[in-house]
């Protein structure tokens, strides 16, 4: 039975959403269920059972957050020999980088809270029958447990969240290359894009739809030319002529040109009777990057890694160009697997007949 998932999209596979609160909401369900049974279970239901489960958690959260605050202090140790290189000298930037929580104020009003209810406990029982092996539970958890289980890597974060904070801070390599393709590229070259065709007395009325087709081959194998032997067997794609240059003073560069190839792609059909489709269309140049670094050992990007990285590169920067009023709608993403054999001719045609892009057409 063929893997109708890894067919999507030309055979480069579904793409990837944006990863939602599904593990916020499944944490405070267990949270929930946890009250819920404490509170059919506890059958006493007195003051005193109470205050002993309040002081348990007051005691809990300072132990882990003692314990946090030690663990940090010992990555300190290690960074004060980087002082000077990394934080240019300053204590406090090291202590912001080390011992800041993404949720200060929570942490704090938390911290307040435990105190107190320590506080209240420590005060309402008498301390000649206070019980010591609740100290040593207490530094137990907040000395020797966070120590020992970094040292042994259980703190270490897992993949996934790993990259769920890569793609909240936009850290990953799929994001930096996104940004640099709006920034460098795509955010004016878009906007101007319209008006070189409607410049262009030879194809001005040739081209259907005026828009940037953004060619993202799963693979990243960028060739020179589009019409190659792997992704245009029958040679149907074939380089027409420039569209005339936008020119723009960029990093130093007087005048700066900026070219678009107009492509025309020849549609088969029955009785010889064949159709010319016309279009401006080009490769996602960072993909080359990528591909570089997957090829490179020294990069230290693996072919799986580039594979993902490639997804979150085309989501991205979907949702870059799309949160650009200049720039929405004026680009058609085309992914396909990029595997030899592939006849990209077929899919830009299936992409120029959508009918959604003909509608756009017909109301422009």
């Amino acid at each position: 039975m063929p893997n109708t998932r890894a067919e999507e999209n030309n055979g480069f596979g579904p793409l990837y959403k944006p990863r939602g609160y599904g593990s916020i909401f499944a944490s405070a369900f267990i949270i929930f269920i946890y009250l819920a049974f404490t509170l059919f279970l506890e059958k006493s239901n007195t003051r005193q059972s109470w205050n002993v489960y309040l002081f348990a958690v007051g005691f809990s959260f300072l132990a882990l957050l003692i314990g946090e605050l030690i663990r940090r202090f010992c990555l300190f140790t290690e960074e004060y020999r980087h002082l000077d290189a990394r934080y240019e000298g300053s204590f406090k930037k090291a202590g912001r980088a080390l011992f800041g929580f993404s949720n200060n104020a929570l942490v704090c009003v938390l911290t307040c809270i435990a105190i107190i209810i320590a506080g209240v406990f420590c005060n309402e029982n008498d301390w000649a029958s206070f019980n010591p092996d609740y100290v040593r539970v207490f530094f137990l958890n907040a000395v020797f447990m966070p120590i020992f289980i970094y040292i042994v890597g259980l703190r270490d974060p897992s993949t996934v969240e790993y990259s769920q904070n890569n793609e909240k801070q936009n850290k990953n390599l799929a994001d930096g290359l996104a940004w640099s393709f709006y920034f460098g590229y795509l955010k004016f070259v878009l906007p101007a894009l319209k008006g070189q065709i409607n410049e262009s007395e030879k194809y001005r009325f040739e081209i259907d739809v005026q828009k940037l087709f953004i060619i993202l081959p799963k693979n990243c194998q960028v060739f020179d030319k589009i019409s190659n032997e792997d992704t245009d067997p029958q040679k149907l794609i074939k380089d027409e002529e420039n569209l005339p240059p936008l020119r723009k003073n960029r990093g130093g560069i007087q005048d700066r040109i900026y070219r678009h190839t107009v492509h025309s792609i020849t549609e088969r059909k029955p009785g010889g009777k064949d159709k010319k489709h016309y279009c401006v269309m080009e490769y996602a140049t960072p993909l080359m990057t990528l591909f570089d670094m997957s090829d490179d050992r020294n990069a230290g990007l693996s072919r799986e890694e580039r594979d993902q990285q490639v997804v979150l590169f085309i989501s991205k920067l979907k949702q870059i160009l799309d949160e650009d009023k200049e720039c929405k709608g004026k680009y058609e993403l085309v992914t396909f697997s990029g595997e030899a054999g592939q006849d990209l001719a077929k899919i830009m045609i299936d992409n120029l007949k959508n009918p959604a892009l003909e509608m756009e057409h017909h109301q422009g």
